[in-house]
């Protein structure tokens, strides 16, 4: 894969990453009780989680886009990293607390997807 291929590649994975941890974090704020009053069908569906929802399609073309000019497990091996990247967003965004055993967690899961990645 030539440099560029490799740069235009890896904007499109972090992008992805990026729309889909703004996609979580807007469901979750669409969903908490403080919205109920500006929401329909009981306080799921509002203005934050059609947001949420429109990060997500926007994720999913990236991901199509990466998805040809990469092998599937290897996309779905880097953007594990989503999940990583959500649970620190929910702690800045959101003060859920992060234990130390999940931060424990986080670490193997970066430790695995650059094995993964390296291993091309």
């Amino acid at each position: 894969m030539r440099i560029l291929d490799l740069l235009f590649v890896s904007a499109l994975l972090l992008a992805q990453i990026a729309l889909t941890v703004a996609a979580n974090i807007l469901v979750k704020l669409g969903a908490l009780p403080s919205d109920a009053a500006a929401s329909m069908l009981g306080g799921v569906v509002n203005l934050k989680t059609f947001a949420g929802l429109a990060c997500f399609g926007f994720a999913f073309l990236l991901y199509s886009l990466v998805l040809q000019r990469l092998a599937l497990n290897l996309a779905q091996a880097i953007l594990t990293l989503q999940y990583v990247c959500v649970i620190v967003a929910a702690g800045v965004f959101l003060n859920e607390p992060i234990s130390s055993m999940r931060w424990m967690g986080m670490v193997i899961i970066v430790i695995g997807i650059g094995i993964v990645s390296f291993t091309i």
